[in-house]
C-alpha cells in the first residue's frame, strides 16, 4: 500500500494558501495548511510531512526560525520548499535560508511564474 503523500503548507497570505492548497489537493496530493510560523512548526513536529512549502516572512515566527526549527527536531530528511513574495532583492535571495538547507527557493513576484533553484520530485508511486 503506497503512503499518501502530505504536503504541508506555512504561508500567511490566504489567498496563495488556498491556490497551492487547492492546486496541489487537484493533484492527489494531502495538503495541511498553517497561517503562521508556531502553529506551522508545532504541527509538522508532531506530525511530519512528506515535504513542506514554507514563507520566509511570517508572523509569530521567521520562517527561518521555523527552518531551524524543523531540523533542531527533525534532522535534514525532510524535504523544505522556501517561498517568497518579496518583491525586494535582499529579502528574495536570502542566503541565510538557503544556507540551513532547504531544496528549493521559489520566488514569486507579481504575476510571473515562480523560479525555482533547486530540484526535487514527489511521486504517487
Amino acid at each position: 500500500m503506497d503512503t499518501p503523500i502530505t504536503i504541508a503548507i506555512v504561508e500567511d497570505d490566504p489567498l496563495i494558501a488556498q491556490f497551492l492548497s487547492e492546486v496541489l489537493g487537484d493533484e492527489g496530493y494531502t495538503v495541511r495548511a498553517f497561517p503562521d510560523g508556531r502553529s506551522g512548526l508545532a504541527a509538522i513536529i508532531a506530525q511530519p510531512p512528506t515535504v513542506v512549502l514554507l514563507d520566509l516572512n511570517l508572523p509569530s515566527m521567521r520562517g527561518e526560525d521555523v527552518l531551524v526549527g524543523i531540523r533542531q527536531h527533525l534532522g535534514a530528511a525532510l524535504p523544505i520548499v522556501i517561498m517568497t513574495a518579496s518583491t525586494q532583492r535582499q529579502n528574495a535571495e536570502r542566503p541565510d535560508a538557503v544556507h540551513l538547507v532547504c531544496v528549493g527557493y521559489l520566488h514569486v513576484h507579481g504575476a510571473a511564474w515562480p523560479t525555482c533553484t533547486g530540484r526535487f520530485a514527489l511521486s504517487h508511486e
